[in-house]
């Protein structure tokens, strides 16, 4: 009878260290045990913060976090939900050693780059309107500096060259119709070193943002004399949607490109200089480059004839940047979708339809970070925000190309984003091995500015 009711009592013993396993931490978790001497048979939880999971509605900001142990769970898309620091601890004591279970979720990394996107084409973001004075000018540059240092970014990605033109003294392409009353005229201010200073005083890091192809935005655009595409009409394509382009497949573009990268590192102690995802028209616009194709195209498609090309352009840059100055970084800020079967998405795919491969840039080790244009939700049920993330982090993976994530708050605006989505998206990211930083597009549509200077501070 004595020995039954040992039995009895070690059964109710065990019994009451097993707990049920919480379905609300994330998948990738990160779990360290230690076991530690105790005679007290009390399980404690210990909770420093909400919870903010990539796999709740977008309609969710937290959930907080209960229950007496913890447990990977995976989430229905099956991708990993990552969250911001906080620890949680559970205590299991049993009749001889308990058990301390710790889940550490992402926090953000020192050296997280925080940018913002701050656009001249067309007047988005700066300069308000062309034809004002220095000090107009000097005060606008001023404003979008100190906004963002407020927010907690650290980083301005400043678009010196949204439609081959320039914002600063080149002696490559005119002045910007967006800053003068008509492209050529003479430059108020030079707008790039003002940025930069005004930047590098505030303790930000400034990053030149290059459109490489674009001539012109319309077909009403009208360009002075001295631009190359009036110079040499052979290296530019007037397209259906008004819109004209340089011709990659010419090497002489390439070269010219890469030349006004190295004008910018040479003269400014510019911290990095980034492409944004324009190489070839959009939209299925057609794209007179025949004669190219047959002087340089032998032996492959016109596809693959068109991604050499721009493949050939990032390499040339890189090299450029890199020849005058080692610690200068570049990078591109590519369409999001390479393929829809790299991450099982339904949507545009960048490779075929505007022959741009971002995978030949990071195995070829010719950018220093990549930047996919991540513009689609968490819930987003043809590109979920979290597929894509992943696929692009084990793009990088093993290599020396850092990854960084552009982001949308203008879709708070102009899509359907609702709050909290970004806060949830970085808070996704943190928790990828790859991850550097982050980008919002565009500086306009961070106001007002609460969720980013909670995010970022």
């Amino acid at each position: 009878m004595k020995k039954t009711v040992c039995l009895l009592l070690t059964f109710v013993l065990l019994l009451s260290a097993c707990t049920a396993l919480p379905d609300d931490v994330p998948a990738n978790a990160t779990t360290t045990v230690s076991t530690s001497a105790s005679t007290t048979g009390t399980a404690t939880t210990t909770d420093t913060s909400t919870v903010p999971s990539s796999g709740l509605p977008s309609d969710t900001t937290s959930a907080s976090v209960t229950g007496t142990t913890t447990t990977a769970a995976t989430a229905a898309s099956g991708s990993s939900a990552t969250m911001s620091t906080a620890t949680v601890t559970t205590t299991t004591a049993t009749t001889q050693t308990p058990t301390t279970t710790t889940t550490t979720r992402p926090a953000k990394p020192v050296d997280e780059v925080q940018a913002v996107w701050v656009a001249s084409i067309i007047n988005l973001d700066f300069p308000s309107a062309p034809g004002l004075s220095a000090d107009q000018l000097k005060g606008e540059c001023d404003a979008i500096v100190a906004n963002a240092k407020a927010m907690g970014l650290n980083t301005v990605y400043f678009q010196v060259r949204p439609s081959g033109d320039a914002l600063y003294p080149s002696t490559i392409f005119p002045s910007s119709a967006y800053v003068v009353p008509n492209q050529g005229d003479a430059l108020p201010l030079d707008l790039l070193d003002y940025m930069l200073t005004v930047a590098h005083r505030e303790g930000l890091k400034l990053y030149a943002w290059v459109n490489p192809v674009r001539v012109r935005h319309t077909e009403e655009d009208v360009l002075h004399s001295s631009n190359p595409a009036v110079l040499y009409p052979e290296r530019a394509v007037s397209c259906s949607d008004g819109k004209t382009y340089y011709n990659l497949g010419l090497p002489e573009v390439r070269t010219m490109i890469a030349d006004g990268v190295a004008e910018i590192v040479q003269n400014y102690a510019v911290d990095g200089v980034v492409f944004d995802d324009y190489f070839y028209p959009y939209g299925g616009i057609a794209f007179d480059d025949a004669d190219a194709f047959a002087m340089y195209g032998a032996g492959k498609t016109l596809a693959d004839f068109r991604r050499a090309s721009v493949n050939q352009l990032i390499k040339a840059c890189y090299n450029r940047v890199k020849a005058l100055r080692a610690e200068c970084l570049f990078g591109v800020a590519p369409f999001g979708i390479r393929k829809n079967s790299d991450a099982g998405t339904d949507g545009m795919e960048a490779y075929s339809k505007i022959y741009c491969d971002p995978v030949a840039w990071v195995q070829g080790s010719y950018v220093d970070f990549i930047e996919p244009q991540l513009y689609w939700s968490l819930d987003d049920k043809s590109a979920p925000f979290s597929a894509l993330a992943d696929y692009w982090s084990r793009t990088v993976g093993g290599t020396d190309v850092q990854l960084r994530a552009a982001l949308a708050p203008y879709k708070y605006v102009e899509g359907n984003y609702t709050v909290g989505e970004i806060t949830r998206q970085v808070t996704y990211l943190r928790g990828l091995p790859a991850y550097g930083g982050c980008s919002l597009f565009r500086y306009t549509f961070l106001q007002p500015p609460d969720e980013y200077e909670e995010l970022f501070k």
